[in-house]
């Protein structure tokens, strides 16, 4: 797999430089030779949230890191034990993403009420007050550990692209989800999949405005103080969005199979496949009583389920936001 020219940090855009890069890190799961341009290059990742948030980056990680490429992982600080169990250089700059779910009494009623509204206000409110600290620790790593090329999740977005832009290197974005606005799907709202496409659109751009304007709010200000020079890649709007004529891919960790791409979505979007950890690796951590993969205890309390009385006719878990506290 060719990759092109050498990553430069003299190119702020990426130009051709990201696209390359990143062609061979896109296809690390099936080609393991990097060319010489590209082994060896670093890469910084940002990731957070809960642990269904992270560990489909935790598998992109490590093939990366199989792949040839130099890896450091900036995370919550309750997740990086678990990351360096795969052999990632994981370091702690977020705040614990389970405690505010845990322990405080807001968050803990807005799942039981299934209050969705005030449940993604009080998050905007934590992620606000400990944003300083976080992005202090973040730029300091960046500076450290000074990378080619950084990868990002939606939530940290925000600040990684900023910091990028001031180090004058490429950005790649990391989705879980095909999250593009486009007539053809609902939006986050859930709104009636029979409605017309217009609606959709509406729908979509609702949530886009609602998505910035709480990145602004929360992030910004902060950017401004504690990153000189940031302020040309502070996106301010979905307008902004589009205006902006990024040549770094975006890369989705959903099958082709399942999602097929939409003429409405943006050009340089990749669907990639799913980002899982390996059933076999799975199953060994399992077996030696790793708890986060079923292990010990949990997995005699579900083999005792499965025993017992009728055949499961349904194997998942429910929402973070509860319809209510039986439910």
């Amino acid at each position: 797999m060719a990759a092109g020219n050498k990553p430069s940090s003299d190119q702020p855009d990426g130009g051709i430089h990201a696209s390359s890069l990143m062609r061979a890190a896109a296809g690390v799961a099936a080609v393991r030779n990097l060319s010489v341009a590209s082994k060896g290059k670093r890469l910084l990742m940002f990731t957070s949230g809960t642990r269904g948030d992270v560990q489909p980056l935790v598998a992109l990680g490590a093939s990366l890191q199989a792949a040839g490429f130099v890896l450091r992982v900036l995370t919550n600080v309750n997740h990086v034990e678990f990351m360096r169990g795969f052999g990632l250089d994981a370091v702690g700059t977020s705040p614990d993403s389970e405690k505010w779910f845990k322990e405080d009494s807001v968050m803990l009623k807005c799942m039981a009420d299934g209050n969705f509204l005030e449940f993604t206000k009080g998050l905007a409110a934590k992620a606000k007050e400990a944003f300083p600290k976080q992005l202090e620790a973040q730029w300091r790593q960046a500076r450290d550990f000074k990378p080619d090329l950084v990868l990002s999740s939606a939530l940290e977005a925000t600040q990684a692209v900023a910091i990028a832009g001031v180090m004058g290197i490429p950005v790649v974005q990391c989705g879980l989800t095909a999250l593009f606005p486009s007539g053809d799907d609902q939006s986050l709202m859930e709104e009636p999949a029979w409605l017309p496409r217009w609606c959709h659109r509406v729908a979509w751009q609702l949530v886009s405005a609602l998505w910035f304007q709480s990145e602004r709010d929360g992030k910004h200000a902060t950017l401004l103080q504690q990153l000189p020079g940031c302020e040309p890649y502070l996106v301010r709007n979905a307008a902004q969005c589009l205006l902006l004529e990024r040549t770094e891919p975006t890369l989705v960790g959903v099958s082709p199979t399942v999602a097929k791409k939409s003429l409405e979505w943006p050009e340089q979007v990749a669907l990639t496949g799913f980002w899982i950890v390996d059933k076999g690796e799975q199953q060994q951590r399992m077996l030696r009583g790793d708890s986060m993969f079923g292990g010990g205890s949990d997995c005699d309390k579900v083999s005792g389920f499965m025993l017992r009385g009728a055949r499961p006719v349904y194997v998942g878990w429910g929402s973070m936001v509860s319809v209510s506290a039986e439910h």
